[in-house]
C-alpha cells in the first residue's frame, strides 16, 4: 500500500502554494518560469502563497482577479536573481518588442502604456520585494527595473509591502490604475542613471496612498493627470527632493489631499515641490533639516500651481521654509517656520520668500536665541500679494520686506511696543494697538508703515494733539485733542492714514 501526499493546493478551497510547483524558497534558484505555471494555476479570485523563505525570480501577471499573498513583509521575499536575465515584452514605441531586465512584480503591459489592456482586482500582500540592484546590470529604459508596477490595474489592494533596492522605482501606480489602496514602504530605490522616486503615482485617480519611504533619490512623486487621490507620506534621506507634485505642460493634477513629512536629507533638492498645473489641492506638509527649501512653490506663466492650499511646518530648513516662485497665484499659505532660511548670505536669505502674485499668507517664524537676518520678503515683481497675520519676535527676526508693490502686508495683531509721541512717528512692524506715550503734538505718520489695508488703534497714555496737516486724515478734518486712556483707530490706504473711529474716555 502507498501512500499519497497531500499538497497544501490540493485541499479544498486553498490557496495556489508555489512550493507545490517545485519553486525553492533557497534565495538563489532562479524560479522565474515556475513561478508563471503556478501563476497560470491560480482560478479567477485565487490566491498565489508564498509561505515564508526568500525566492529568487519574478512574476509578470496579466490578468484579473488574483491576490498574491506571503507570510508578511517581514517572513517572504521574491527578490530578481543574480544577473537575471533580460525579458522581451511588447512595446508601444521604437523597437518593438523591448528588451532589458525584468521588473519583480509586473502588473499590466507596462511597455505599451496608453495601448495597454485594462485589468482589475489585483491584490499583494505580506511580501518584501528586492530589487538586488547591486548584482544586476542597469536598465537604458524607465520600463525596466522596477520593484511593482501597476499600469492600467484598478481595484487593487496593496497592503504590507515593502520595495526596495530596485534600479528605478521601487512601487509604480500609473495609467489610470485607479480606485485602489496601497500600504506599503520603499526602501532605497531610484538607483538607476536616470534618478527615479521611491514611489510614484502618474495618471491615475480616486486611489488612497500611505506610504513610508527611506533613502533613494526621492521620497515619492505625483505626476501628471492625478486627482482626488489621498496620499500620506513620510519620506527620509532622500538624496534630491522629498516628494515632487508636478505636470507635463498638456496635464493638470488636482483635487488630491497631500499630507507629507519628510525627515532630513534632500541634499540637492527639496522638502517638497509643487509645480505646473497643480490646482486646488489641499497639501499638508512638515519638513524637517532639508538642506534647501523646505516647501517650493512654482508653475509656468501659463501653467502655474494655483488654487492650493498649504499648511506648512518647516524647521531648520537651509534655503527658507517656502519659496513661492513667480509663476505661483491664487494660493493660501499657512506656514510656521522655525530657525529656516540660515544658509544665505545675511539680508539674501528668508524664512519666507515670494515671487508670486495673488497668494495669502498667515506665518509664524521662530528663532532661537540668536537674531537672525531671515523674516519674509516679497521680491521686485512680487504683487497683489497679502500678509494676512504674522507672527515673530522683532528682537530675533526682521520684519516683512516689501521690495515690489502692490501688496498688503495686515499681519499686525496684538499690542505693540511702546512709542513716543513726535510730530511724526513710525509705527512698528507688528501690532494692532499701539500705546503712545509722551505729550508731543503729531501730524504725520510714516509713510513706510503705511500697507493699503492695515487698521491700527493708537492708545495714549496722556494729552496729546493729533493734527490734520501731514497724512492723517480725520472726521471733519479737525485736531483730535486725546486725553489718556482715548483711543484713535485708522486704516492705511498706502499714502494716508484715515480715521475710522475714536474713543474718548
Amino acid at each position: 500500500m502507498s501512500l499519497t501526499k497531500v499538497t497544501y493546493s490540493m485541499t479544498q478551497g486553498a490557496a495556489v502554494n508555489v512550493l507545490d510547483y517545485g519553486v525553492l524558497a533557497d534565495g538563489t534558484t532562479n524560479n522565474s518560469a515556475t513561478l508563471a505555471t503556478a501563476l497560470a494555476a491560480v482560478p479567477a479570485n485565487g490566491t498565489l502563497y508564498f509561505p515564508a523563505g526568500v525566492y529568487c525570480g519574478y512574476l509578470i501577471v496579466y490578468r484579473n482577479d488574483i491576490t498574491i499573498m506571503g507570510d508578511g513583509s517581514a517572513s517572504t521575499t521574491l527578490k530578481l536573481p543574480d544577473n537575471c536575465p533580460t525579458i522581451t515584452v511588447p512595446h508601444d514605441g521604437v523597437p518593438n518588442p523591448i528588451t532589458g531586465l525584468p521588473n519583480v512584480i509586473e502588473i499590466g503591459e507596462c511597455a505599451l502604456g496608453n495601448a495597454a489592456n485594462l485589468y482589475e482586482k489585483i491584490n499583494v500582500i505580506g511580501l518584501t520585494i528586492d530589487g538586488n540592484y547591486t548584482n544586476n546590470t542597469a536598465p537604458t529604459t524607465d520600463l525596466f527595473g522596477h520593484g511593482m508596477i501597476l499600469t492600467k490595474a484598478s481595484h487593487c489592494f496593496i497592503d504590507d509591502v515593502v520595495a526596495k533596492n530596485c534600479f528605478s522605482t521601487g512601487i509604480d501606480i500609473v495609467i489610470n490604475s485607479n480606485y485602489s489602496t496601497v500600504r506599503a514602504t520603499v526602501i532605497d530605490c531610484g538607483n538607476g542613471p536616470l534618478l527615479y522616486p521611491n514611489f510614484d503615482i502618474n495618471s491615475s485617480k480616486y486611489s488612497n496612498f500611505d506610504i513610508i519611504s527611506e533613502g533613494g533619490a526621492y521620497s515619492g512623486r505625483m505626476l501628471d493627470n492625478c486627482w482626488n487621490n489621498t496620499l500620506t507620506l513620510r519620506g527620509s534621506n532622500p538624496l534630491y527632493t522629498g516628494l515632487v507634485y508636478n505636470n507635463q505642460s498638456v496635464n493638470v493634477s488636482y483635487n488630491n489631499i497631500i499630507n507629507v513629512t519628510i525627515y532630513d536629507g534632500c541634499s540637492l533638492g527639496q522638502g517638497m515641490s509643487v509645480g505646473a498645473n497643480c490646482t486646488n489641492s489641499v497639501i499638508n506638509a512638515s519638513i524637517f533639516s532639508a538642506a534647501g527649501v523646505g516647501v517650493l512653490v512654482g508653475g509656468g506663466a501659463t501653467t502655474p500651481a494655483s488654487g492650493n492650499i498649504f499648511n506648512i511646518s518647516t524647521q531648520e530648513c537651509g534655503t527658507s521654509s517656502v519659496t513661492v516662485d513667480t509663476y505661483a497665484t491664487y494660493n493660501k499659505f499657512n506656514i510656521v517656520s522655525n530657525k529656516d532660511g540660515r544658509t544665505g548670505v545675511a539680508g539674501s536669505s528668508f524664512a519666507v520668500d515670494v515671487l508670486g502674485d495673488y497668494n495669502q499668507f498667515t506665518v509664524v517664524i521662530k528663532e532661537g536665541s540668536a537674531p537672525q537676518t531671515r523674516g519674509f520678503v516679497f521680491r521686485s515683481g512680487a504683487n497683489n500679494n497679502v500678509i494676512a497675520d504674522f507672527l515673530f519676535d522683532p528682537t530675533l527676526v526682521e520684519a516683512a520686506n516689501d521690495l515690489s508693490s502692490g501688496n498688503s502686508i495686515n499681519y499686525q495683531s496684538g499690542v505693540s511696543a511702546a512709542i513716543a509721541s513726535s510730530t511724526a512717528i513710525s509705527l512698528p512692524f507688528a501690532g494692532s494697538l499701539i500705546p503712545i506715550t509722551g505729550t508731543t503734538g503729531i501730524n504725520t505718520i510714516s509713510a513706510s508703515t503705511i500697507n493699503a489695508g492695515r487698521l491700527v488703534t493708537l492708545q495714549f497714555a496722556s494729552s496729546v494733539a493729533v493734527g490734520v496737516g501731514g497724512n492723517i486724515k480725520l472726521l471733519g478734518g479737525v485736531t483730535f485733542n486725546a486725553t489718556a486712556t482715548d483711543t484713535l483707530t485708522l486704516i492705511g490706504d498706502g499714502t494716508n492714514w484715515n480715521e475710522v473711529a475714536r474713543t474718548v474716555i
